[in-house]
């Protein structure tokens, strides 16, 4: 199996295996369904899950499992996550699509997206092809990464996770960073910089999930992202870049 597939697998929490269940009923993706799921009172949840046609006693456990993560997180974070993941499973399928056959996918995208999708795609369709190409191929192995956070710690942590992996596919994914941090640092900041420019959720829907938390968990994000926007443009670019080293 290769590498891409299989971290494009770990990231996707088992929120996928409800996807054949709820797909034909529900115009919003399976995170938008799950995020709604995992905000309802512990016995509504319980039923919600309990009543999907999941297609194995497997998925169903893992879907559970998945539940109690989610619910334990704090609200910021969970929302997020999930709106992230939103985002991009409406996004990807046009990124791979031509301009012509577009019009209809697009159509079907929520509404609360359509507009920052259809930005996003402007500024996509100006890459050179060749670009966009490597953008996607690595699209999966940029967010393996970026999900582990920036800075010191993050690379900690992800070593951490990594010496849990089957020894193949850590393997697999050892070279794969060596590749990464063998190219040089100008070709790393400008992918790095595309990769946070036309996969990252936008500003607007940032703030739209600030106006969804709670007056602590609001004050607290936005004095973060205050913080951020107060270094100056070195410092910010340092920020990005420290998970390239």
């Amino acid at each position: 199996m290769k590498l891409r597939v299989t971290v494009a697998r770990l990231l996707m929490p088992p929120v996928l295996a409800m996807s054949a269940a709820i797909g034909a009923l529900a115009a919003d993706s399976p995170f938008a369904v799950f995020k709604k799921i995992v905000s309802l009172p512990e016995a509504e949840r319980e039923a919600a899950v309990g009543g999907f046609k999941i297609s194995s006693e497997r998925h169903r456990k893992l879907v559970q499992a998945k539940v109690r993560e989610y619910v334990a997180m704090p609200e910021a974070d969970r929302n997020r996550k999930l709106d992230a993941l939103d985002f991009r499973w409406h996004l990807m399928p046009l990124m791979k699509t031509t301009q012509v056959d577009r019009a209809k996918r697009l159509a079907s995208v929520p509404e609360r997206l359509r507009n920052d999708i259809e930005q996003r795609l402007i500024g996509w369709d100006q890459l050179d092809e060749g670009v966009r190409a490597d953008l996607l191929k690595n699209e999966s192995f940029f967010r393996y990464l970026s999900s582990f956070g920036r800075g010191r710690q993050s690379r900690v942590a992800l070593t951490n996770h990594m010496e849990k992996m089957p020894t193949r596919l850590r393997e697999g994914l050892e070279g794969r960073i060596t590749t990464w941090r063998e190219k040089p640092k100008p070709e790393r900041r400008r992918m790095t910089r595309q990769f946070h420019q036309f996969f990252d959720m936008p500003v607007a829907e940032q703030e739209r999930t600030l106006r969804r938390l709670s007056g602590r968990e609001r004050a607290r994000m936005k004095a973060s992202l205050e913080h951020f926007k107060a270094m100056s443009r070195t410092q910010r670019e340092l920020v990005i870049r420290s998970f390239e080293k």
